[in-house]
């Protein structure tokens, strides 16, 4: 397989000892299955628990996974601009540490691959696995964005298939998990094509969610008044 079909894995990581090692593992097992080239980079955010010993751990198991690990907390936007610059060539995905989404996804994701697509995600099951007001919140989140930016794109938080060198020639500037839906908008830059890949959502196998607290508001709609100027501004 050719270095532009090399598959790039960002796992942002927070907190997340009770799940990391398994959704490392499952996502290792689901690429080989498939036989696919890929490196894994473990990105811990200044966790206080054991997640950055047990991210060391795996890149000793895997030849394949790498970490590194910040000296604070700072955002999922940072992390993911981060990451991003580190990797070199082919096509760049992600996945939760969280366990909500099966890492067989970014196979069917990869199965879709483009040089000019970029292959987005859109969950069902949302109501079982998070409860009626997060997926409302959810839902209005997706049709604010659609609405204000003019995007057929249905969902934009979920795991994504991005070109590579697209992706780190744009210029992202979200801070927390609006930087997915900023990758998805901006990539517009390229008149790229998207396509939407279904999958199920299940319940958190460890740590705690985040996406409701008041910091985690407050960062969402800084982002999104932040990437509505840049669009708007035609800054991509």
């Amino acid at each position: 397989m050719s270095v532009k079909d090399h598959l790039n894995i960002f796992i942002p990581a927070y907190n997340e000892e009770e799940s990391l090692s398994r959704i490392v593992e499952l996502t290792v097992k689901a690429l080989r299955d498939e036989e696919i080239s890929f490196t894994i980079l473990i990105g811990d955010d200044g966790s206080t628990d054991n997640t950055a010993l047990i991210a060391q751990q795996l890149t000793q198991r895997f030849s394949n996974v790498c970490f590194y690990s910040q000296d604070r907390n700072y955002n999922l936007g940072f992390n993911f601009r981060h990451a991003i610059q580190e990797f070199k060539e082919g096509y760049f995905s992600w996945i939760p540490s969280d366990g909500e989404i099966d890492p067989e996804l970014l196979c069917e994701l990869y199965k879709r691959r483009g040089e000019n697509k970029v292959i987005y995600s859109a969950p069902s099951g949302s109501f079982q696995a998070r409860g009626a007001l997060r997926t409302l919140i959810s839902y209005l989140y997706q049709l604010v964005f659609r609405m204000t930016f003019n995007s057929r794109v249905l969902y934009f938080n979920g795991p994504s298939l991005y070109p590579l060198k697209k992706l780190k020639a744009l210029s992202l500037i979200s801070e927390g998990f609006a930087i997915n839906a900023e990758m998805v908008l901006k990539m517009k830059k390229f008149n790229v094509e998207y396509e939407m890949v279904r999958y199920a959502l299940k319940p958190r196998s460890g740590g705690e969610a985040t996406a409701l607290s008041l910091s985690n508001m407050r960062m969402v709609f800084s982002s999104f008044m932040r990437l509505y100027k840049s669009i708007k501004g035609g800054s991509f």
